[in-house]
């Protein structure tokens, strides 16, 4: 985590316990919000790579390279936000290893910061097929007797570093480092875990509420990013009424769920003020 930009890599390692070639169909949950950067998997000793295809050019393919016998991997979302990952052609007795990579945008609440990584897709109720949009192959089973380990690293950077850390859901390990710039906080667990429940991390009493978080942008490596989030607290009392100036970005960009998350922060904004305070709104864009 550095800002409010949490970035995570998870590794999942499989082994198919027959004699027989077979083609997993596994689900997975990320969490709300979450956007996915990358897909990568090691299976029958090749590394594959996933790459952004329509969906009836996908299944083609994957098809295609099922029948020839090589070995293939099919990522898509589900009806329910979720993902389904067709592996195919795993071997008797061989490993994968899949590598995800996906980031999310933090959001305050209460004064503080809520991450939960989910592990678990609980059981569903009603008909998959109709009411949640599964295909026949997507539809999954759950076993009470199944055991995964689980483990986790998580690093926090600058404010959060110094923030008070709770976890809820585990028991954690805490270790603070001061020989890096920024310094950083290093949380993995007290014991080992298991995929049975969803990971929370609580982060709370920051220095401060507004952060930011800058980089070199992904296309132009001379031009820079930055991810701000302002998060301004209005004194509980103070010489005189409030005057306040409130410039709302409405451009093409803010369409969908920004403007609408625009929208609750700015009648949160007046809501703090009382009859005395006075404020303009101005906005830029389309």
């Amino acid at each position: 985590c550095r800002g409010l930009l949490f970035e995570a890599t998870v590794v999942q390692r499989y082994v198919n316990p027959t004699r027989r070639n077979v083609e997993v169909v596994y689900n997975f949950p990320l969490p709300f919000g979450a956007v996915l950067l990358s897909v990568d998997v090691v299976l029958g000793g090749k590394s594959l790579t996933g790459s952004v295809v329509a969906k009836a050019e996908a299944d083609v393919r994957y098809e295609d390279a099922i029948a020839q016998g090589d070995a293939a991997i099919m990522l898509e979302q589900t009806g329910d936000g979720g993902y389904c990952m067709n592996l195919g052609n795993l071997a008797a007795r061989e490993a994968c290893v899949i590598t995800l990579r996906y980031a999310q945008a933090l959001n305050f609440e209460q004064s503080g910061l809520r991450l939960m990584i989910p592990t678990v897709i609980a059981p569903r109720y009603g008909d998959p097929l109709d009411s949640g949009h599964f295909a026949p192959q997507q539809v999954y089973g759950n076993d009470l007797t199944a055991q995964y380990p689980f483990n986790i690293t998580l690093r926090l950077h600058g404010d959060l570093a110094r923030a008070r850390i709770t976890c809820p859901s585990h028991r954690i390990g805490v270790e603070t480092s001061t020989g890096a710039a920024d310094g950083a906080t290093t949380i993995t667990l007290a014991q080992q875990g298991a995929l049975d429940r969803d990971f929370v991390l609580v982060i709370d009493r920051l220095a401060h509420r507004s952060l930011a978080i800058t980089a070199r942008d992904y296309a132009d490596a001379s031009q820079f990013v930055t991810l701000l989030s302002l998060c301004p607290t209005l004194p509980e009392s103070g010489p005189g009424p409030v005057a306040m100036k409130i410039l709302v970005d409405c451009s093409g960009s803010m369409s969908g769920d920004s403007m609408t998350q625009a929208s609750r922060a700015l009648l949160s904004v007046v809501g703090e003020l009382d009859g005395k305070d006075r404020f303009s709104l101005s906005r830029f864009g389309s």
